[in-house]
């Protein structure tokens, strides 16, 4: 039966259709009829003239292996099952089609079936009168030298040795200096894996279990379990318990001792699962630890190169360039070698140098609006308004958080307490008042550097906008009501809302009119505030019946919606507390 669990519709016809479907996305691949072997589109006239790397295993590792074909790597793969080598016919198949007079390289990775099937090809081609090498490719780490196991399993790594392979190809090398390239490549390999979940083969149960708050290190690409099962550990902690079996010199699993002083290539591969957001983690924690080691790191990749399907988790690879078996081989000419093989994403060759930021080449602006005449001091009840304002808001920012996740993503208190905890230490640490202008801008650049999201763009449009329509001098109520007036049209400029959306705009739209209509009338300024406060509370109420036409509500399914909304609740909170500390402060 088709598998609930994957995009995949006959589980039996999985491969040959994601082989189609590779092969339709990659004009430079043809298929061999009726195998499961993929070539170069121009096989015939570039093994005439170079040696051909062919390689190839189970199938549930993508981008490896198809992905690796291309100028500059791999001419061929096979492909078998998933997770199962391919027929020995089928290698030879692609053995008579890739092998010219300059000869073939078999890369393999080493488990038991791969040998078998790529070795009795490669036998039955030398019978035939083809020149074949094969070299074995076993870079894992977790497994102890005295283990009565096969041997170190081929993993991630495997993807550098077709790479430096290959490059030595496209340049003419001959099969014997290829072949020894490969060989000491994979000897200075040492790779580490660990997963956060099994991987599931479309139509089978998961490959393994994890108890809760568990990983498992020290697994191989085919779904198997790992070596052992540990606690789950934060990133940096997970990457040193990797590394540190990586590097180990101890005599039972000492493959890859690299001391202090030496250079490695890092090769960070994300088994399936795992988001290039985690995948970032990872890379700054492994080049830290490695630095704070003494090892320097000359080249850093970062992909999904070999993966187990949709397994969550990475391995780590280094590449120890200073090995004495690498004396001689170009090494990293080779990886930075051009390369049309899709699965290996394009680098920039060469490594970091020097610190990893640089200056930021815009200086601080003043407001370009402000006049230069005498500058009006804020002070007096403002700065006491606004502290119980920020208060309010980080009071509400649970109910806010409830509020939003009902139509997004839970987060608007959050945000806003963000803004209000950087704006309550502006206060304290000095938030300019030398005009309202400028306090308008000031705060915008606090909400601009501290509060993230639509809630932080929102306002820091807001507050700017507001900021520019006002002159040094400018202090009367008219003038703020016209500067909110106006930070309000640039949010609804740039954010495309309007009254009547379900958003802060049906808040402060009516508080800015209400304050308006009060200053029109001759009323005071707390009073022009206590009237916006009490119309913004009114108006963001009344949007639990509105049906949401922008921001993320809009996507959702209104019968789902039913709370008010959580940017309109935010707006009047603050204006009902600043309004009412203001007056507050007016009475003293």
């Amino acid at each position: 039966q088709p598998s609930c669990m994957a995009l995949v519709n006959d589980p039996a016809q999985t491969v040959d259709e994601s082989i189609d479907g590779f092969i339709l996305a990659s004009p430079h691949v043809r298929r061999l009829a009726g195998l499961r072997v993929l070539v170069r589109h121009d096989i015939d006239a570039y093994k005439a003239t170079h040696v051909t790397l062919i390689s190839g295993g189970g199938s549930g590792h993508e981008p490896a292996h198809a992905g690796f074909i291309g100028d500059g790597m791999l001419a061929a793969v096979v492909a078998g099952d998933v997770f199962a080598s391919p027929p020995a016919s089928s290698v030879l198949e692609a053995i008579r089609k890739c092998c010219g007079p300059a000869g073939t390289l078999l890369i393999v990775k080493n488990y038991t079936g791969d040998r078998l099937h790529f070795g009795l090809a490669a036998e039955r081609a030398k019978l035939e009168g083809f020149r074949v090498a094969m070299v074995i490719v076993g870079d894992d780490c977790a497994i102890p030298h005295d283990s009565r196991t096969a041997g170190r399993r081929g993993l991630a790594g495997t993807v550098l040795v077709h790479k430096v392979a290959g490059a030595l190809s496209a340049n003419g090398a001959s099969l014997d200096a290829v072949a020894a390239a490969a060989q000491a490549v994979s000897g200075a390999l040492g790779t580490m894996g660990v997963s956060l979940s099994p991987c599931v083969v479309p139509g089978r149960p998961p490959s393994f279990t994890l108890p809760p708050g568990f990983v498992e290190l020290g697994l191989g690409i085919h779904g198997e379990p790992g070596m052992h099962q540990c606690p789950g550990a934060d990133a940096n902690t997970l990457v040193a318990m990797m590394l540190d079996t990586i590097l180990s010199t101890e005599p039972s699993r000492g493959y890859l001792p690299v001391p202090a002083g030496e250079t490695v290539a890092l090769l960070v591969n994300n088994l399936g699962g795992t988001s290039n957001l985690e995948l970032g983690v990872v890379v700054r924690s492994a080049v830290a630890s490695l630095e704070a080691r003494g090892i320097a790191v000359a080249r850093v990749y970062a992909s999904a190169y070999m993966t187990a399907i949709q397994m969550a988790g990475v391995s780590l690879t280094l590449l120890r360039l200073s090995a004495s078996s690498l004396a001689g081989i170009a090494v990293l000419d080779a990886l930075d070698s051009t390369t049309t093989a899709p699965g290996w994403p394009a680098h920039y060759p060469g490594q970091l140098q020097g610190p990893t930021s640089v200056p930021c080449a815009t200086p601080p602006v003043t407001l370009s609006s402000v006049a230069e005449s005498a500058p009006v001091t804020v002070g007096g009840a403002f700065p006491i308004a606004l502290a119980a304002a920020m208060d309010a808001l980080l009071n509400a920012a649970p109910e806010l958080n409830r509020l939003d996740a009902e139509c997004g993503d839970g987060d608007c208190g959050s945000s806003m307490a963000v803004g209000a905890t950087a704006v309550q230490t502006a206060l304290q640490t000095g938030l300019p008042m030398t005009s309202w202008a400028h306090v308008l801008d000031g705060l915008a650049t606090i909400v601009d550097k501290n509060m993230g999201g639509t809630s932080g763009a929102i306002y820091t449009i807001m507050l700017t906008a507001a900021a520019v329509s006002l002159s040094a001098a400018s202090d009367t109520p008219t003038d703020l009501v016209r500067a909110a007036r106006a930070g309000l049209a640039a949010v609804q400029q740039y954010g495309g809302a309007q009254r009547g959306d379900r958003t802060l705009v049906d808040a402060l739209g009516p508080a800015i009119d209400a304050a308006e209509a009060a200053v029109a009338g001759g009323l005071p300024a707390q009073a022009a505030l206590l009237a916006a406060a009490e119309a913004a509370a009114t108006s963001a109420e009344q949007t639990k019946t509105m049906r949401a036409a922008a921001g993320r509500a809009s996507y959702v399914d209104q019968s789902r919606v039913h709370a008010p909304d959580a940017g309109a609740m935010a707006a009047a909170i603050w204006l009902a507390a600043l309004a009412d500390a203001y007056a507050g402060q007016a009475r003293r």
